[in-house]
């Protein structure tokens, strides 16, 4: 199996999720038949593979501007190779071109709803969160936009969840470390992190929500205002250093993790790091690899509307046991998938098994 990937280089953050593992584990993917190779720009030699990834970082904003060359362009690459796939790195659970959908043999997303027949409903804001929002609350954004329905059950099918952005090094170092490898291309920069804060440690602070609340959008941002309003007592929301940020995670028994543009947030994969205990939105209507997010054994959930979430931190505040167990739990399955043997294993077969259904 070769398969070959147009992306817009190891530049974006999602786009660095994406080929990190790819890098960490080349190793494991030829053991397992599995070479692949990255482009970032069209040439000949890309179509001589078994399956081409295109990832959407690669049109990025060209999308505003030549949204008919790019549909054109598309259904060119797929006469041309056996199998296309598009590989949508945006934060959220919604579909960011579902234009390309006739084109390609999957559709694949770091994140879906588990419900597909959502896919065929209009949101506003093109999330399912931010059609939440305004319709319970009545929030408007600035400039409205709506997501495009999918209405037939073939394209429908069509989606698969690829792997989050958690497969990398989001620990301090790893993030200089990336960066440094974006400039100079040698792989043994890249390792996932092995130095985990035990989330059982004595900590000092109750609960952390360091964050920004302005938003081009209202709908994104009313969920964090409300979160910062409901936390006062016992956390600030404005920004600190990052020095200082990772320095409180490691004293916090509770990180507070509210939607951003997307459900999943890079504080989730700092909070296993660091050892606290994840506390977010209910993430039950989402979809992704790995599962890192269980209700009240990884995480612990409250409701969309924040309703609950004051309570939720004063039971988890009163029964500290719990609270270190789910936080070591959280930890625990985070670790077991980007640390070791075994972690390369259940990433080598996970994308087989993306690459044999198709």
């Amino acid at each position: 199996m070769h398969i070959h990937f147009l992306t817009g280089g190891f530049v974006a953050p999602n786009t660095r999720s994406l080929l990190f593992p790819l890098i960490v584990h080349n190793r494991a993917l030829r053991k397992t038949g599995i070479t692949w190779e990255n482009f970032t720009a069209p040439s000949e030699r890309m179509f001589d593979c078994d399956i081409l990834v295109v990832e959407s970082s690669f049109h990025g904003k060209r999308w505003t501007t030549d949204r008919d060359k790019i549909l054109t362009e598309m259904q060119l690459f797929a006469s041309r190779v056996d199998r296309l796939f598009y590989l949508d790195t945006s934060d959220s659970t919604a579909l960011l071109h579902p234009e390309v959908l006739p084109f390609v043999a999957r559709y694949f997303k770091n994140q879906l709803l588990v419900n597909r027949n959502l896919y065929k409903d209009t949101h506003y804001g093109r999330r399912i969160f931010t059609d939440f929002s305004h319709r319970k609350y009545g929030i408007l954004d600035d400039a409205p936009e709506d997501s495009v329905p999918v209405l037939q059950n073939d394209q429908l099918e069509k989606l698969g969840v690829w792997w989050n952005s958690s497969l990398a090094d989001w620990s301090p170092a790893g993030r200089y470390r990336m960066k440094l490898y974006a400039r100079l291309p040698f792989a043994p920069l890249l390792a996932f992190p092995k130095a985990y804060t035990d989330a059982c440690d004595a900590r000092q602070v109750d609960v952390s929500c360091r964050m920004g609340v302005n938003y081009d959008r209202e709908t994104v941002s009313w969920h964090r205002k409300t979160v910062r309003e409901r936390l006062a007592k016992w956390s600030p929301a404005d920004r600190v250093s990052y020095r200082e940020y990772v320095k409180e995670m490691q004293s916090s028994k509770i990180v507070v993790s509210p939607f951003g543009w997307g459900e999943i947030n890079y504080k989730d994969y700092e909070t296993f790091l660091t050892g606290g205990l994840l506390v977010k939105p209910d993430m039950a209507h989402l979809e992704t690899w790995p599962a890192l997010y269980i209700p009240n054994q990884t995480y612990c959930p409250y409701q969309w509307d924040v309703s609950n979430l004051v309570s939720v931190i004063e039971e988890l505040l009163s029964a500290p046991q719990r609270a270190c167990e789910m936080a070591a739990k959280g930890q625990k399955v985070d670790r077991d998938h980007i640390v070791g043997n075994v972690a390369a294993e259940k990433f080598c077969h996970h994308l087989k098994t993306l690459t044999s259904e198709a």
